[in-house]
């Protein structure tokens, strides 16, 4: 009887051999997976975020504002639409400690224009009667109330 077994034997080690085997194959690949993974530069500390570009746009203007006080805000986006209420949120998180203040006031001098088609500023601007101080470039424009 035993040298029947002799072969069952044999049979049932080469299986757990190879199921050994298999398995420590999948644990090296996914090791290796991993630390292929690890050694990859992370995206996120090179890409910038929508915020963080948008911060940047208004980077030109908030230099040449005062640190602190009132800027009246003017865009082509409809104001009660979700990307025209973005848009102004943007600029108050961009502008702060500033406050941008939207309807800017008939009286508010200094205005922020922040538009996403630039053709449509001059329109914008006339129709407020605002005169451009300074075109800052990716839609943000310092614009100044005219006198009467």
């Amino acid at each position: 009887m035993e040298i029947q077994d002799e072969p069952a034997k044999l049979k049932s080690n080469s299986h757990r051999f190879l199921a050994s085997a298999g398995v420590a194959s999948l644990l090296l690949m996914a090791a290796s997976a991993s630390m292929m993974q690890i050694s990859r530069p992370v995206p996120w500390k090179t890409l910038a975020d929508s915020i963080t570009l948008n911060e940047r746009r208004f980077d030109g203007v908030k230099k040449n504002l005062a640190a602190q006080g009132v800027v009246g805000y003017v865009s082509d986006l409809d104001p009660s639409s979700v990307a025209g209420t973005a848009a102004r949120y943007l600029a108050q998180y961009s502008l702060a400690p500033l406050l941008v203040e939207y309807p800017a006031r008939p009286d508010r001098q200094i205005v922020i224009g922040d538009f996403s088609n630039a053709l449509a500023a001059p329109a914008i601007a006339q129709r407020e009667r605002l005169q451009v101080v300074h075109n800052f470039g990716a839609g943000v424009l310092l614009l100044r109330r005219e006198q009467h």
